[in-house]
């Protein structure tokens, strides 16, 4: 668990916004808020029009805040996810740990193409040999700041968007989860 008073506060190194195709992309690369073991650990906050990708590897934190149009087609979006995985995260030289945050089972909207989303993001993930843990956002939460109830985007919200910040949340859960 982090001493959520000593993260508040990041150094940001880079930040650009770029677009690939329809995507709009962008970029925070900030120093870590805590300690992270080898590896190299992947945080994914799944959306239908916004996800939240972080890459926590030799010291560094890579986050992307992705926006995209939503496609009404069920292959298209399962398509598009993992294209846009494959994009941003290129480099499987060693294993990998994700963690993808779960349904939160009080939200009503888009829950069945969230799940469609999750499920191209495992078949990506287990197709590059990667170890896959889908997570209650309550229990990342819980593990990582703990208080189910404190977001990512709650902390830093001054340097990183809702999305990028819940994935690093996940990217230091699956940290901790593989000791």
């Amino acid at each position: 668990m982090i001493e959520v008073e000593k993260i508040k506060q990041l150094d940001v190194l880079f930040k650009n916004r770029f677009s690939h195709g329809e995507w709009v992309i962008d970029q925070v690369e900030i120093t870590p808020p805590f300690v992270i073991p080898k590896g190299k650990f992947i945080g994914l906050d799944p959306g239908t029009t916004n996800f939240g990708i972080c890459v926590l590897e030799n010291g560094k934190c890579k986050t992307f805040k992705v926006n995209f149009k939503r496609d009404k087609n069920t292959v298209i979006r399962m398509v598009n996810t993992k294209n846009l995985l494959s994009y941003i995260i290129n480099s499987y030289e060693y294993m990998n740990w994700v963690c993808i945050e779960g349904a939160s089972y009080g939200d009503i909207y888009r829950q069945v193409e969230l799940a469609e989303i999750r499920a191209a993001c495992v078949f990506w993930a287990l197709d590059r040999k990667m170890e896959v843990k889908i997570s209650q956002p309550s229990e990342i939460r819980k593990v990582v700041f703990g208080n189910g109830s404190i977001k990512g985007k709650d902390i830093w919200k001054d340097y990183l968007s809702g999305d990028a910040a819940d994935a690093v949340a996940c990217a230091y859960f699956a940290s901790i989860m593989k000791t």
